[in-house]
């Protein structure tokens, strides 16, 4: 078996149909093999023997679909019992790419059936993308970074992808009201800039002006996006000033991507910890 480098939760219904056709193409193009994992919930109408059975069927039948498109994609299948949430973190744990299926705003609105991609787009411990129904044309990549230290992982995310994918890549700077360091971010992202053009020549990344803080600025601002790169929460803090929910609530319109910021260094957090004591 190849090295899993996406692992695509499923559950038969339509926006996972396209979580798992955009999963699949992204695989394809980094040359891993796809983890595709259906999850059954403790609860149900029919019996356990029946729900695993239909469930198995289905997963089979899903997991043929993706061969035929991309004969030279490696499919893992997995059916799995228990809790979504854990089950898909479990899956994915920090170093896979986890894809999910965001659901119809309606359905959503009546149901809470946002409340896993939600969680899990929150979690702290790796990558997720979150794809609505309808993939978008091609239109450019847009990162949404703090444009410091910890920004990196999104920025290396959004420059691959754009890679990729063969489109231009667009930096948007996030005005994030946590983050206490009052030095201009420009340098940072102009060295940035600079890397990236030595290391992906090809792309042609530019860094928008001004600054996005609100769900609705970003939006606006990346309306044309194919894909959208969000710098994950803080350890140990609140979410971004945009909203998860907000994006999955129907109003993003191009699959997003949520890159975990990495945690600070254990030697560091200690020697912050004994800074304090000693004042």
């Amino acid at each position: 078996m190849g090295r899993i480098g996406t692992v695509a939760g499923w559950d038969g219904s339509a926006a996972a149909d396209g979580a798992l056709a955009w999963a699949a193409e992204h695989e394809s193009r980094a040359g891993g093999a796809l983890h595709l994992l259906r999850v059954l919930g403790l609860e149900g109408g029919a019996e356990p023997v029946e729900r695993v059975a239909a469930a198995r069927e289905a997963l089979s039948a899903a997991t043929t679909a993706v061969q035929d498109r991309h004969p030279g994609l490696e499919v893992v299948p997995e059916l799995s019992v228990g809790d979504p949430i854990r089950e898909l973190a479990r899956a994915a744990g920090g170093d896979r790419l986890l894809v999910l299926g965001a659901s119809a705003v309606g359905r959503a609105r009546r149901s809470g059936s946002r409340r896993i991609p939600i969680a899990l787009a929150a979690r702290q411990e790796g990558t997720t993308a979150v794809v609505p129904i309808g993939l978008r044309p091609p239109g450019g990549v847009v990162a949404v970074v703090s444009a410091r230290e910890h920004s990196r992982p999104t920025i290396d995310f959004a420059v691959a992808a754009a890679a990729e994918r063969g489109e231009p890549l667009t930096i948007l700077r996030l005005h994030d009201p946590h983050d206490l360091e009052l030095d201009p971010p420009g340098a940072l992202l102009a060295a940035e800039v600079d890397r990236i053009r030595d290391r992906a020549p090809s792309v042609d990344v530019r860094v928008a002006r001004g600054w996005v803080s609100t769900p609705y600025g970003l939006l606006s601002r990346s309306d044309a996006a194919s894909l959208l790169v969000l710098e994950g929460a803080r350890p140990s803090a609140a979410p971004p000033r945009y909203s998860f929910e907000r994006l999955l609530a129907g109003q993003a319109r191009a699959p997003f991507v949520v890159v975990a910021r990495p945690s600070p260094p254990v030697a560091t957090t200690v020697a912050a910890a004994k800074l304090a004591l000693a004042v």
